[in-house]
């Protein structure tokens, strides 16, 4: 019985989301997108460059060892196999660069308003 009730509170609400929809214009949708990486830009930035360091500090090390001389692919190889779990652990710092979802919202709001760029396709 209360799945019924459920189900039937989310149908009664899909008519009012219908009903303040509105077909996006062009430059909102490209404002979106824009404001969407540079809000993640920090985040993912860090999140490469700790991938990249630990990608090739692995290289560094094989090729010091003489690892990679007999593997297809080389010390590249190896230090691609190994360094997935590694750069994970250590990205947990750049957490504090990820923007939420309100604050990225908020910025595009912001932005289209200071833009003037239309939400809405009237």
């Amino acid at each position: 019985m209360r799945q019924i009730l459920v189900v039937l509170a989310i149908l009664l609400m899909v008519p009012i989301q219908l009903a303040s929809a509105c077909e996006l214009t062009e430059e909102y949708k490209a404002l979106r997108v824009e404001i969407y990486n540079d809000a993640r830009g920090a985040y993912t930035a860090c999140k490469d460059s700790v991938s990249q360091y630990w990608f090739w500090k692995a290289v560094a090390d094989c090729e010091s060892q003489e690892l990679g001389t007999n593997v297809a692919g080389g010390c590249a190889h190896i230090a691609g196999y190994e360094v997935g779990s590694t750069a994970m652990e250590n990205r947990e710092h750049c957490a504090i660069l990820e923007p939420s979802a309100d604050q990225i919202v908020d910025m595009l709001h912001a932005v289209a308003r200071d833009r003037d760029v239309p939400k809405c396709v009237e």
